[in-house]
């Protein structure tokens, strides 16, 4: 096998093979966040889980009820959720959640007691419920 054989086997292997313009191509921070945050929700297209809280149940404004042993049966309502954007390295406060790495920030509706809680953590735990 030839050199220039050889090199033009290596770069198909990798994948198609692309020009100098298609490889500078850059995109705006700008670009970039609305990508991340208009992902498609593949979660919703499943049937709704009383133990088990998804993405798309979680938003700014819902209230969730503890059934811990410790505050059984109080609500909370969420009044702030962060979401780590990683091309900016920030956090950025969002709508609803889009990743497991989410911060949700949670106030007691009778007491006014404020909690942070991971989405992964809420999710997981069978003692967080939608109200």
């Amino acid at each position: 096998m030839s050199a220039s054989t050889a090199q033009n086997v290596v770069q198909f292997v990798g994948g198609a093979r692309r020009s100098k313009a298609q490889k500078t191509k850059t995109v705006s921070q700008a670009e970039l966040l609305r990508r991340f945050l208009t992902k498609e929700d593949k979660s919703t297209q499943y049937k709704y889980d009383k133990v088990f809280i998804r993405k798309c149940d979680v938003q700014v404004g819902i209230v969730l009820m503890n059934i811990g042993r410790l505050s059984y049966n109080t609500h909370w309502r969420v009044y702030r959720i962060a979401t780590w954007i990683p091309f900016m390295q920030k956090n950025k406060e969002v709508e609803r959640v889009y990743a497991l790495s989410d911060d949700i920030y949670l106030e007691n509706v009778d007491t006014g007691e404020k909690r942070t809680i991971r989405f992964g953590s809420l999710s997981y735990q069978a003692q967080w419920r939608l109200s």
